[in-house]
C-alpha cells in the first residue's frame, strides 16, 4: 500500500483494488463529504470510509458523496441496534458510478 494522502489523523491509503479513508477508531472529526468526493471522483476502485461514523445519517452522507464502504465500530458496540439503521441507510443512499 502507498500513503496517497494524510492530514492530522486522517489517512488514504491505495491499494490496488480499493481507497481506504480512515479517520481512526472512534474519530472526533470524521472525514468530511467533500475529501470524500474529491477522492472518489479521482479513483476507479471502491472507496472504503471510516473512523466517527456514529449514525445512520452520516452513514449516508458518506455514501452519498461516494463512499462504496462503510466502517463501523465504536458505535455498533455501544449500540447493537445501529446495525440495521446503519444498513437500511446505506442502501437507500444514491450510487455513484466509476468511470
Amino acid at each position: 500500500m502507498t500513503s496517497a494522502a494524510g492530514s492530522g489523523s486522517t489517512a488514504l491509503l491505495v491499494a490496488p483494488c480499493s481507497a481506504v479513508m480512515d479517520a481512526g477508531s472512534g474519530a472526533r472529526k470524521p472525514i468530511t463529504e467533500s475529501m470524500i468526493h474529491r477522492v472518489a471522483s479521482q479513483v476507479e476502485v471502491p472507496v472504503i470510509v471510516g473512523g466517527g461514523i456514529r449514525d445512520a445519517e452520516k452513514a449516508w452522507l458518506n455514501c452519498k458523496a461516494g463512499a462504496d464502504i462503510i466502517v463501523v465500530g465504536n458505535a455498533i458496540e455501544k449500540d447493537a441496534s445501529l446495525i440495521r439503521e446503519i444498513a437500511d441507510a446505506v442502501h437507500q443512499a444514491p450510487v455513484t458510478s466509476k468511470h
